[in-house]
Formats: C-alpha cells, structure tokens, sequence
C-alpha cells in the first residue's frame, strides 16, 4: 500500500527507508488508519530479524514511516537468479521462522509473507519487512480476535470468503497459532510453508 523510499536522516546521520502513503490513498480515512497500525504493530515488536521502525511522520498532506533500510535483495531476486543451496536456503528458513515466531508471540500474524517481503542482507541477515496486513490475535486463543484486527477498513474487506494478502503465496495448512508451545510443536514436527 505504500512506496518506499531511500532517505537521509539527517539529524542522525544514517540511511532510511520511508514507506510513504501514495496521493491515491492519503485522503482515504481507512487507508491511513490502516498505515498508522502498520507503524504501531511494527514498532510493538522488536526482533533482530523484523525491520526496525524509527518514527511515524508527517508533513501536510504526506504522511511516512520511517524504518530501517536494510541493504541486499529480496528474496524474490535471490531466487531469480536461481535455485538456492540447502546451506543458504536452511539459515533463510531459520531466520523468517524466528522473525514470525516472535511476532506470533506478541500475537501478531503477518498475513502477507511473500519472497519480495523478506530481505536477504549481504551478510546474511533476514529482515522480514511490511506488516501493512498484519492482523492482531487474542495470543491465548486459536481462533484470531477479529475486533482487534488492525486490517479491518471497511465491512467489505472482512466478508466470509474474502482473501486479503497475496493469494500466490496462501497455502493449505496455513492457521492461526494458539500459543508459543503449539508453534515449536508444529515447527519442530517439521510443518512448514516451504516446498520440500
């Protein structure tokens, strides 16, 4: 839903990435709600593998998230370039299965993870980015808390049926989990979204 760009802070002296709400959507109350949870469900967590957050800010109409800019491909291009070996591929799983983890933990499930949202750094380093369909979980219960969905906009979006993320990267078998437990069950029974 955004644009990212790179930019200087220049108060810090460091390289940023600011994630701006298009002119499209900017006037649109629902899809600025909709950024402005993005910006609070990313800075409510804190993992080496998630992209940092560093302040929401706006400037007359332009509204942006200012956030870690994290060098290197996304994973989609490393993967156009061609099959990744075992001893790449492992550490990359490892390292996206922690970063969710950790958000499932704060009761947070991603809802759109896709190779273009996972950044592979030139050491090695994931950082998996954009929570813009994150959606918020009662972390006690299986079932998510719909009332605290930070996707919900509009009555439309949330009809029964209704797909939100992106449908090439939904696979069977995909739940939300009940607790920290039910999740190093499932990760160690060796379920996983990756193609064997």
């Amino acid at each position: 839903m955004g644009e990212v760009y790179r930019a200087r802070d220049t108060k810090l002296n460091r390289d940023v990435a600011l994630k701006i709400l298009p002119d499209a959507f900017a006037g649109d109350p629902d899809r600025l709600a909709r950024f402005i949870r993005e910006a609070q469900t990313l800075a409510s967590l804190n993992h080496p593998n998630i992209a940092i957050v560093h302040g929401l800010e706006q400037a007359g109409d332009i509204h942006a998230l200012v956030m870690e800019l994290v060098e290197g491909d996304d994973l989609s291009q490393r993967i156009a370039r061609g099959a990744i070996p075992i001893e790449e591929a492992l550490p990359i799983a490892k390292q996206i299965a922690e970063a969710l983890e950790a958000a499932h933990e704060q009761g947070i499930m991603h809802r759109d993870l896709k190779p273009a949202n996972i950044k592979v750094r030139p050491d090695g380093t994931v950082k998996v980015l954009d929570f813009g369909l994150a959606k918020a979980m009662d972390p006690i219960r299986s079932a998510p808390n719909v009332s605290q969905s930070p996707t919900i906009t509009t009555p439309a979006m949330t009809q029964a049926g209704m797909i939100l993320g992106t449908a090439a990267y939904h696979f069977a078998g995909t739940r939300a989990l009940s607790s920290s437990n039910q999740l190093r069950t499932t990760r160690n029974s060796g379920a996983s979204g990756f193609p064997e």
